[in-house]
């Protein structure tokens, strides 16, 4: 098995730039703390629709988005905690992205539940403004949940990854419907 070793680590505006040797081949590799976090977001994307988007096509499950603008520190908890209450999460996967102009931070967060047939949103959606004391916006992925995601994905270093500290998240268990 080949090893990687640091040649070398450069900060840069975006990070550090980081440069690898292969000890075995020679070959060199570089990097980005940007790049790396590109990465690890679309592994994460791609993991929540391998899951769910062929259950979603089958509609044996709904996945709700779900926009949190001005959140604090523990407004994903305390919205998933709320939503519990209310109605099975099978999974859900989060993305934080950063208004240009501002550079307020808000949350894009998906969540997999069991398939609903409703026409118009339940009292539970609305109930989100009060728990994070901020605007917030509940509707159901229409169509394709990776062509959705891919969104986020494509304008990801424009807007999603100029922020420090965790910028996605995934729950711990993706459950399928019984």
């Amino acid at each position: 098995m080949s090893q990687w070793l640091l040649q070398e680590l450069v900060k840069t505006s975006k990070g550090w730039r980081k440069t690898l040797v292969n000890t075995e081949t020679g070959e060199i590799y570089e990097t980005t703390d940007f790049e790396e976090k590109a990465k690890r977001l679309r592994k994460v994307v791609n993991k929540f629709c391998d899951i769910y988007e062929p259950l979603y096509k089958e509609r044996k499950v709904s996945v709700w988005h779900i926009t949190l603008t001005r959140t604090e520190g523990n407004a994903i908890k305390k919205v998933i905690r709320h939503i519990k209450q209310h109605i099975a999460i099978l999974g859900y996967l989060w993305v934080k992205e950063y208004f240009r102009r501002s550079k307020l931070p808000h949350i894009h967060l998906c969540i997999a539940t069991p398939r609903v047939r409703i026409t118009k949103l339940p009292p539970w959606a609305f109930a989100i403004n009060n728990i994070i004391k901020s605007r917030s916006e509940v509707r159901f992925v229409k169509k394709s949940i990776r062509n959705y995601l891919s969104n986020y994905l494509k304008k990801a270093e424009q807007k999603i990854l100029l922020g420090t500290g965790r910028i996605f998240g995934i729950s711990r268990k993706l459950l399928t419907p019984t």
